[in-house]
């Protein structure tokens, strides 16, 4: 009897940690995805790039706390951010092709340009002034 007792305890110990742990893992994936949305808040709107003569129009918004991103009529593509690098991004589109790109900011600090890298080229995008 004095055994099933102590198993009793331990079980329910073991299962206190357990919810505690599932709990707090909840809330830091929750914190993090609040921590990640405000983050990209200041990256957030539309970028012009002349690409060969050829202007292209990319926006970046946020979507269920990831980062999107794709030109106009296109579908979107999920940015994921480079680790340590605090606007540094990479992303693969569904056909395949890889994508390195950086936000930059003005020396007021706003994110003012994007530079989408890929296949050995460099493309800088400025920052479209929406209307309110």
């Amino acid at each position: 009897m004095e055994k099933l007792f102590k198993r009793l305890i331990l079980g329910t110990i073991a299962c206190l940690a357990l919810v505690f742990f599932v709990f707090n893992a909840s809330s830091f994936t929750q914190e993090k995805k609040a921590e990640s949305k405000k983050g990209y808040e200041e990256i957030v709107g539309k970028y012009e790039f002349d690409i060969e003569g050829q202007i292209m129009v990319i926006g970046f918004w946020i979507e269920d706390g990831k980062l999107m991103g794709g030109p106009e009529g296109e579908e979107p593509t999920e940015l994921e951010p480079v680790e340590g690098e605090e606007l540094k991004f990479t992303a693969t589109t569904s056909e395949g092709q890889y994508f390195e790109i950086a936000f930059v900011r003005d020396d007021k600090g706003k994110v003012t340009k994007c530079v989408i890298s890929t296949m050995g080229m460099d493309y800088e995008g400025t920052r479209i002034k929406e209307e309110k």
